[in-house]
């Protein structure tokens, strides 16, 4: 564990093993007596690097000050006449490779202890291209975009799928003039939506809503159907001016009352003319 300095103060020391410097010149530290991680101030004018052996001191594991360096690991260094360089660096069982830039941004980093390999652009933009060719990228896991904007943007055509041969994929394509969205099912969720379709073809064996209100303005509707059946607990209809019906026959039943109101009625048939009621009055 930690060695006392000084009898009756809370200070602190143990040596450590360097395991990063972070971009704001900390040390990550492995403290070597306690087994346990640390971040500390680097109180030394020296360069630090993976693998080097230093003298913590501190109060305790959270306020920790390099404050000197007991063994150095060399580094490899590979250096451009621009002042870019490759660096390796720390114990034979866990060397560390980087690549820096001409400023000495840490540009690329393969860690065996934590199995990551970064690639970083801390001060400029990073970009990948292939301008004759293709650019592929594979993971066994997952790929994640994290980004203020992301903008995609394709010449001819951006696709999308999900799901292996054994089954139908979802698939979302779109091109110039198109977009495209194929699956076995689509669930759509959202507090207000809005569509604005000129030309609008719906094609399904069910259509089934549930909705407390709906109101449509619609200039002209024409019903094509072999059959429609109509259930409300009221109907009221307002029709400005003519209201016809056509039919071979028309029943019209009502359990109760049955009150037809008019300026003038007409009534015409071309064979009989049926009235038939416990009382009948005219006039």
């Amino acid at each position: 564990m930690f060695a006392s300095l000084a009898a009756g103060n809370e200070t602190f020391c143990e040596t450590a093993e360097v395991v990063e410097i972070d971009s704001r010149g900390r040390a990550r530290l492995h403290l070597t007596e306690s087994d346990q991680s640390a971040t500390a101030q680097v109180a030394v004018p020296a360069e630090l690097h993976p693998g080097d052996r230093v003298l913590a001191f501190g109060k305790d594991a959270e306020s920790l000050f390099v404050i000197g360096v007991l063994d150095r690991v060399p580094a490899r260094r590979v250096a451009t006449s621009a002042g870019a360089y490759a660096e390796v660096s720390g114990p034979a069982a866990t060397e560390t490779l980087r690549v820096y830039s001409s400023r000495g941004d840490l540009l690329v980093e393969i860690d065996p202890r934590t199995d990551v390999t970064r690639v970083t652009a801390p001060s400029a933009d990073l970009q990948l291209a292939a301008p004759q060719g293709s650019v592929s990228v594979s993971a066994g896991q997952a790929i994640r975009l994290t980004s203020q904007t992301i903008d995609l943007r394709a010449v001819a055509t951006l696709q999308a799928r999900v799901g292996g041969t054994q089954e139908a994929p979802t698939t979302f394509a779109m091109d110039a003039g198109a977009a495209r969205l194929q699956s076995k099912s689509i669930a759509v969720t959202a507090d207000q939506g809005q569509a604005n379709v000129a030309d609008l073809r719906l094609t399904s064996k069910t259509v089934q809503f549930t909705s407390a209100a709906v109101r449509a303005t619609i200039q002209s509707v024409e019903t094509i159907a072999e059959t429609i059946v109509q259930t409300a607990k009221n109907v009221y209809a307002t029709v400005e001016q003519l209201s016809q019906l056509r039919a071979g026959r028309i029943r019209q039943r009502a359990e109760e009352t049955y009150h037809l109101k008019a300026g003038q009625v007409y009534l015409h048939a071309e064979q009989e003319l049926k009235a038939q009621g416990e009382k009948i009055h005219l006039g």
